[in-house]
């Protein structure tokens, strides 16, 4: 096993067999004694002469020359050197494994993972970089295999810099250097001695133990406690299996690795590929692995989910002030965020509204408002106080509102708006990657095993028509997470950032130069296109098409598959049309995308984007149907759908409580008077923890093509590790005075087929008319929605091609050149096809690394723009446009609204039917008004009741008229106020009105974040 220096903490895991039986070692014998100078009880090893039946002090032996440098003990030595120790009050024996093991599982100990010299011999030290967790396999008394976890904190020093004892210590002239588990006895001892700084060994393996010092016996042994860790260090020590460990030192060289991240609302993917090294594409590809810090055996490099929890890494929490064991992140995600939210404490258990998680913060990322409430850590224990979030080294790099930090500054509040939260996931997410590319699989996987790895790029897709503002927003937090992230290994993180003089600067693809400002009002350069989802799903369709099944001849895949079109007369070539719809959780996004290609020496493939956009009804709408019109309320109109409607109304009305629709809006409805901080607590985590996991039960089921059948509680919640909370579900009894677990569930096709056809249907209506208006020769199905049966027959329903070109990507044979697929070809798993997207396009344009086959993607540059043709007033209700103030050819126009906040929209296409999307919020300005209020004053001070009644004057002018304006060729989204004037005619200063970036039409929060559901009122 080897692992490289400063490359993170490494986690390597492992199996022992615990067998009492075995002869692995007899035990050891310590000698404990009063010492009359200290003051205090000692203790050392007891060594037994059975020619002379007595018991000396080990110590006397090794002072005296008798222990060779192995620790051999000379069989004749002159007793009248040593110390002869009474066995009856001075020396105790440890045999019993299990005994030992018992007080010792399921804690992080530290371990004596010290250096060996060139004779393999041990040299004390370093001391605090090895910890072990052991855990039992299974609770049956019979199995005695034990999973063991090490963790290595790989921070090491090198010379010149000083050497201390906790950290390994590489000279100029070392090359690597050898670790193992020491076996000898007088260093075990050491290891926890005052006298090598080891007390802190001591005192922790005493806390873990009996509590306090207080618990410590009075009788002989008082020591049993140490002794019996030091057993266990010696027994796995004889066990054989603990790996030996080489360090290689990190002083520069290093290989490049890019990774890929498709971020999405509900799920991520992300892929590591070795970009240098690769004899052929996509031959060192691997997925992000997410290592799960609580339960440390886990690892997954699945798609996670993107719900957060604020939780800090836990190692013990033991050990001197070194920073070591600091897992650089405030936060986890994927499997490890849910579990902790499942099994932790609520805000009703300690008495207050906390905020410790969070959906997906992409949907937020133009949400820059400070949180009211501070965030806190997602903690199990009820009893733990320390719920403030802090990790020195990171936390001291972000203000209270949780922007990058330039300066030596830092906040002194959690209060992170929503945005920053993508920065903070990003963090993590590059925590995962840093640790993994250096890990010894993959660096034994990849080659150049003695050689670092380094982030050099990071690409980030997309959807399709994503507000371009937003797109900056998510990549900058890419780059300033990298920035934190290097700073911390750095250990720079004390000083300020100076941007010109930062050397370990990560390449974030497309590049942020795209988003800067240009001189004069030109029209920027761009470096990249927008990697956009659904173009990246045609990347891989084309390039395994062409490149692989056609073997790069593409007037063959041409000729058979396309059309000669008027664009195509010059060329006299056909092309090819392709169409790609990928529902996600937060959007769908549409491309239509004309291909030409070139094929003199090369195949080079070059799409023209001729229709795309992005429209916010996808997966969660879907869920957020199921939850209301399934769990929560809906009249019965066929008795066999009874289980499957307003399940929760049913069920309460089937019980005879009264009151039930008020009882519903009073706990699953918007905030009223009558729903307190508690009761939106209890609404907050019951959404979390049961309300979304049935709903997904029900797609799952449906994804299965599961028979009907009715199910209980158990049925649903049927992982003892994820179970509801017991207060919500006390919550829950207390308000509608019946149990939750009472109430059972019925699966039914048939009603699921007909809540997706109700969801989806209006808008696969009108994109089917869309590819088939442009005259499409392919469409490509995508994203996770799109494996329901249902999604793919309404497209057959609609017919925009013949059921032949239809390909749905979950069904796809894309062949064994993907790197994730199967042994025959197909996906293992469609969530990587955007990242593996943006790879091909990454390799086959800017990298050209293909052979014989590339992509020109510089009209795809050009190209892609806003689709925000048409502005004006959102209409909430309606959820459209109904006018547009400005257009293509209208570049300055004015705005009515009758009061704020309100909304301005966009849409591609000016029809009142096509799908707007919300862009803006209108609203005050508080800090324009509160400096108005301070220059007539006179005054510094404008206090917040005169900035109140300002607004009700300018309220009481209302409706307002805004002049607004853009240009249109620079910048389609960028909309300015260049005047306001009110109902009387008089003009207000501009500035005290603001266009607020939002995407979210809501003022309360996202239902996945806030549980809060508009109901019926009338009672059934």
């Amino acid at each position: 096993m080897n692992i490289i220096a400063n490359t993170g903490i490494q986690i390597i895991n492992f199996e022992i067999d615990i067998d009492p039986n075995a002869d692995i070692t007899r035990g050891l014998k310590f000698y404990e004694y009063f010492d009359t100078d200290e003051l205090k009880v000692n203790l050392e090893f007891a060594h037994y002469f059975p020619e002379l039946d007595k018991y000396v002090s080990r110590q006397s032996l090794f002072i005296n020359g008798y222990i060779d440098t192995e620790g051999n003990v000379d069989k004749e030595p002159d007793i009248n050197d040593l110390k002869e120790i009474n066995p009856e009050t001075e020396v105790f024996s440890i045999v019993d494994i299990e005994n030992t093991i018992s007080s010792l599982v399921d804690k992080w100990i530290p371990v004596p993972l010290f250096e060996k010299d060139n004779s393999g011999i041990s040299i004390f030290g370093p001391s605090n970089w090895a910890r072990i967790l052991l855990s039992k396999k299974s609770q049956n008394a019979v199995d005695k295999r034990y999973s063991v976890t090490l963790a290595i904190d790989t921070t090491s020093i090198h010379a010149p810099t000083t050497k201390d004892h906790f950290k390994p210590y590489f000279e100029v002239e070392d090359q690597f250097k050898k670790f193992e588990l020491c076996g000898r006895q007088e260093m075990l001892l050491d290891f926890c001695s005052e006298q090598k700084d080891c007390e802190w060994v001591h005192d922790y393996i005493l806390r873990e133990t009996l509590g306090s010092e207080d618990n410590i016996p009075q009788d002989f042994p008082a020591m049993k406690y140490l002794g019996e860790y030091i057993y266990l260090l010696h027994y796995l020590q004889k066990l054989g299996n603990f790996p030996e460990v080489i360090l290689y030192p990190n002083r520069g060289e290093s290989i490049n690795i890019d990774l890929v991240l498709d971020i999405g609302n509900s799920r991520t993917c992300g892929l590591l590929y070795d970009n240098e090294t690769a004899e052929k594409p996509f031959s060192k590809v691997k997925k992000l692995e997410i290592q799960n810090l609580t339960n440390p055996i886990k690892k997954s490099d699945d798609p996670f989910s993107m719900r957060l929890a604020f939780s800090k890494a836990d190692f013990g929490g033991f050990g001197p002030s070194t920073g070591q064991f600091t897992w650089p992140s405030i936060l986890r995600v994927g499997s490890e965020a849910q579990s902790l939210i499942y099994n932790s404490t609520t805000g009703i258990d300690i008495g207050k509204n906390t905020i410790t998680n969070h959906s997906s913060p992409k949907r937020y990322l133009w949400d820059d408002k400070m949180s009211d409430v501070e965030w806190e850590y997602c903690l199990t224990d009820p009893d733990a106080d320390n719920r403030s979030i802090f990790i020195e080294g990171v936390s001291d790099q972000f203000n209270s509102d949780g922007t990058f930090s330039k300066d030596s500054d830092f906040g002194l509040r959690t209060s992170y708006s929503k945005r920053s939260l993508m920065t903070f996931v990003f963090l993590e997410i590059l925590a995962h990657a840093t640790v993994q590319i250096n890990s010894y699989q993959f660096r034994k996987d990849h080659g150049s095993i003695a050689i670092p790895r380094k982030l050099h790029r990071i690409v980030v897709t997309c959807p399709t028509a994503m507000v371009r503002e937003e797109q900056r927003i998510l990549r900058t937090a890419a780059k300033e997470a990298s920035i934190v992230l290097q700073r911390y290994i750095d250990d720079s993180y004390k000083s300020s950032f100076d941007e010109d003089t930062f050397t370990h600067n990560v390449q974030i693809v497309p590049s942020l130069r795209d988003f800067m400002p240009t001189r004069g009002g030109d029209v920027p350069i761009k470096v990249d296109w927008p990697y956009d989802e659904a173009t990246c799903n045609q990347m891989v369709f084309m390039y395994g098409e062409v490149s692989n099944r056609y073997l790069n001849d593409a007037d063959k895949f041409f000729n058979l598959y396309g059309k000669k079109r008027y664009a195509d007369e010059e060329s006299n070539k056909k092309s090819i049309t392709i169409a790609s719809l990928d529902i996600g959780g937060g959007t769908t996004d549409l491309m239509i995308c004309n291909y030409t290609y070139e094929s003199e020496g090369k195949t080079i493939l070059k799409p023209k984007p001729i229709y795309w956009e992005s429209f916010n009804l996808a997966g969660d709408e879907l869920l957020k149907t199921i939850v209301k019109d399934v769990i929560l309320e809906g009249h019965i109109f066929d008795e066999e759908l009874r289980g499957s409607i307003g399940v929760i109304q049913n069920h309460l009305l089937e019980k005879g409580i009264s009151n039930v629709q008020e009882r519903l809006n009073t706990f699953f409805g918007p905030d009223s008077n009558l729903i307190n901080d508690e009761a939106k607590s209890i609404r907050r985590d019951f959404n979390v923890q049961i309300s979304i996991p049935i709903a997904l039960k029900y797609i799952e089921l449906t994804q299965q093509k599961s028979r009907d059948f009715v199910m209980r509680f158990e049925d649903i919640f049927d992982n003892p590790k994820l179970q509801p909370n017991e207060r919500i579900l006390e919550a829950f009894e207390q308000h509608f005075g019946t149990s939750f677990k009472d109430i059972r569930w019925k699966f039914s096709r048939t009603r699921i087929d007909s809540i997706i056809e109700k969801v989806f249907e209006p808008m696969l209506k009108k994109i089917a008319t869309l590819f088939f208006a442009h005259d499409c020769d392919f469409v490509l199905l995508a994203g996770k929605p799109t494996s329901l049966h249902k999604i793919e027959d309404l497209f057959l329903k609609f017919f925009p091609v013949s059921p032949d070109r239809i390909i749905s990507l979950n069904k796809y044979r894309v062949g064994t050149w993907y790197p994730f697929a199967d042994g025959n070809g197909y996906f293992q798993d469609q969530k990587s096809l955007v990242a593996v997207g943006a790879m091909v396009a990454l390799l086959g344009d800017r990298l050209d690394k293909f052979i014989g086959f590339g992509f020109d993607l510089s009209i795809l540059k050009d190209k892609l723009v806003s689709t925000a043709n048409y502005i004006g007033a959102y209409d909430l209700r309606m959820k459209n446009v109904p006018k547009s103030s400005l257009t293509p050819i209208q570049h300055k126009s004015n705005l009515n609204i009758a009061g704020v906040p309100a909304f301005i929209g966009a849409k591609q296409l000016d029809t009142i039917s096509y799908p707007s999307r919300v862009i803006f919020e209108i609203d005050f300005d508080d800090k324009a008004i509160r400096e108005l209020i301070e220059r007539r004053n006179g005054t510094g001070d404008a206090s917040s009741s005169e900035v109140e009644l300002y607004k009700s004057r300018i309220k009481s002018g209302m409706p307002l008229k805004l002049s607004i304006t853009r240009d249109y060729r620079l910048n389609k989204e960028n909309i300015k106020i260049e005047s306001i004037t009110n109902a009387n005619g008089d003009e207000l200063p501009a500035k005290l009105i603001t266009l607020k970036l939002k995407t979210i039409a809501a003022n309360n929060g996202y239902w996945l974040d806030n549980g809060a559901f508009v109901l019926s009122i009338n009672p059934r």
